[in-house]
Parts: C-alpha cells; structure tokens; sequence
C-alpha cells in the first residue's frame, strides 16, 4: 500500500477460522507499531493469511526490525491458537521461533528424532531444530541499492538494479511445466531442466552477485563495494538465456532477465575488448553490407577449402556450422528496381470485428 517493494518473511501464519477478524485487528495495529504496511489477502476462510510487508531493508536497520516485528507478529499468533505457518513450513524464517508454539519437551523431542536419521546433521542444518537466528543470511538486507553507472534506467525500481533483480521471491513459474502453451517462460530451463538456466536460478546468482555471498564480489550498498560482473557463475548462469522476454510478461513479480542480461553484458566489457562473437554476429548487419558490395566472390572465397571454416573460427563461432552465402542482389536493390505500380482501385480496409 506504501508503494514500497514488499517482502515475504510472515507470510501464511494461521488463526481459527471464527478468530480470523480478531486476529487481523490486532495484526493491523501490529503493523502500526512496527510502521509496515501489507495488504493481507487469503485463504481468509481456513484461517490462513498472506501478507508481503516492507521491511526497511534498505536502511541499516531493517534486518532488526525484520526481527522485531516477526517475534511480536510469533507471539500474537499463538496467542489466538494459531500457526506460524499454516500453509507453507516455517523455513529458516520462522524456526527461531517455534517456541512460541511448542513446549521445550516437544522440541527436545524433535531434536532427538533428526539425531536419529541425520545424525551428521547433513539435511537442512539450521531450520527446525538448532535453527539459526531469523535475521541472518536475509539476502535483501545484506545487499543495499545499487543505482550508479547503469546502462538502464530501472524505473519501475526506484532505478535499482538490486531491487529489480530482488523482484524474484522463488515463486517458480519459470520452472512450471507448460503444457497448455500458454505461457512461454522459461525456454532453456525447459531444454535443460537445470534450475541455473531458469529464470529464478539467474535472479539467484544475480542477487548473490551484488551481496557477494556466493560469487566472487564485495556487497554494495551498505558495505559499499561493487560487484562482480565478470564473475563466472553469473555469465554461466545467463549463458543460456535466449532474451526472449518471456519473462517479462509471464513472471507473476516482473522480472525482465533480457534487461539484466544486458546490464551485466555491458558492465562486464565496458572499455573492454569483447569475445570475437560479439564482433562477427552483433556486426553481422555491417558485414553483409561489406559483402553486398561483391556478393559472389565472397561466397568463392568462404567455399575454398579450409577457408570458411578458418573464418568460423577467427569469428569465435563454432566450426561445425555453415556460412550462409550472400544473395547476388539485396532485397533493397531489388526493391528499388521494380517499376513503379499504380493502384487502380481503392479499396476500404474495414476493422476485424
């Protein structure tokens, strides 16, 4: 409602039905004290509430009140006899938190049941049992705006690349199977079924780039540092992305991974000498005008042994494709070659109904 990006972090906790509109009472004056606003939404007739709040993540504060408001927000919910977590599981967010709802024996007991089959602690360290504090590893948080030098504008983001790849909340939808063909978000991760190549697993390893958690970098922002954008794992990871768009118009937040693409392109051989592929296709229109000029004894040259595939591999692209050969006349030639026509009839284009 505050026109504020909105973050997930208490986002299905669950009250008894007939309790429901008390509950959302006091929520709301929660939400005063802690000065958030969200816009809670259903499945109001189970009880269950869906709320993203934003959290002053951009100020050096906002993992503490992060803390603050997810503790008072534990405690008034178990106060009606509610769940944390109602629909989805309580996660990294919200274990810390599990005494308000369970007795020191049930937790002791829960402890005792993953020492039994996970007795290395090797299946999802951190969460249910000996978790780890709610307000570490909050991705948002530890990455701060990152707004100058920007090949874009970002306008719909406060003019935030952080914020604009922080759009992606692991909703899914690019790895979703599309069988009605009616989105077509995402393309490489439907060929290689790899979560790199789908649009959340880019937004990943974008945002690790910026917080430097992951990938090589210092987190900017709060830290003021910069980020790397020749960091392999990110060009790995945006390799495969076709810049169809497909996201942009199917990801439910937004997110626009050809734009980032291109940011992280054009951040990474700013001032630089680009790979011979960025040269020999993104030139490919200077090129062609070159070889219209002669046209067939180009075509000679690229058919000699050898030579073609020479040029390929000056070209940076791979051998094992074929150069396409050059028309003897380009469409404009043949264009401007045709006899003026006349029309002599006119016709009225009525609009489809």
């Amino acid at each position: 409602p505050a026109g504020a990006p909105a973050h997930a972090g208490w986002e299905d906790a669950a009250v008894p039905p007939e309790r429901l509109g008390d509950y959302l009472r006091e929520f709301d004056e929660l939400l005063l004290t802690h000065h958030l606003t969200g816009f809670p939404f259903g499945h109001f007739g189970d009880g269950c509430v869906h709320v993203r709040l934003d959290f002053p993540f951009q100020h050096d504060d906002g993992a503490a009140v992060f803390r603050a408001f997810l503790t008072d927000a534990a405690r008034l919910v178990a106060s009606y006899g509610g769940s944390l977590s109602g629909e989805h599981g309580d996660g990294r967010a919200r274990s810390e938190l599990l005494p308000f709802m369970y007795t020191p024996a049930a937790l002791s007991l829960f402890g005792k049941v993953k020492g039994i089959l996970d007795p290395d602690n090797i299946l999802n360290p951190g969460v249910l049992v000996d978790p780890e504090p709610l307000d570490v590893n909050v991705r948002v948080a530890e990455a701060g705006p990152l707004r100058t030098g920007l090949a874009f504008g970002y306008e719909h983001d406060d003019g935030d690349f952080n914020q604009a790849v922080h759009r992606c909340t692991g909703v899914g939808q690019c790895r979703a199977a599309h069988r009605d063909n009616q989105t077509v978000m995402c393309p490489s991760y439907i060929a290689t079924l790899e979560e790199k190549d789908s649009t959340r697993g880019r937004a990943r390893a974008l945002q690790e780039m910026i917080n430097g958690s992951v990938v090589g970098g210092a987190a900017v922002g709060h830290n003021h540092g910069k980020p790397n954008w020749r960091a392999p794992e990110v060009h790995e990871a945006l390799d495969l992305c076709l810049s169809c768009k497909g996201c942009a118009s199917d990801c439910p937040t937004g997110i626009d991974m050809a734009s980032y693409k291109a940011e992280v392109l054009h951040q990474s051989y700013k001032g630089r000498i680009r790979p011979a592929s960025h040269y020999s296709l993104g030139w490919l229109p200077r090129w062609a005008m070159l070889a219209s000029v002669a046209p067939r004894v180009v075509n000679a040259l690229v058919s000699l042994p050898g030579l073609g595939k020479l040029g390929l591999r000056l070209a940076g692209v791979d051998q094992r494709r074929r150069i396409p050969a050059f028309a003897p006349q380009t469409f404009h030639k043949w264009f401007g070659s045709r006899p003026a026509s006349h029309v002599s009839q006119a016709f009225d284009v009525a609009p489809a109904s």
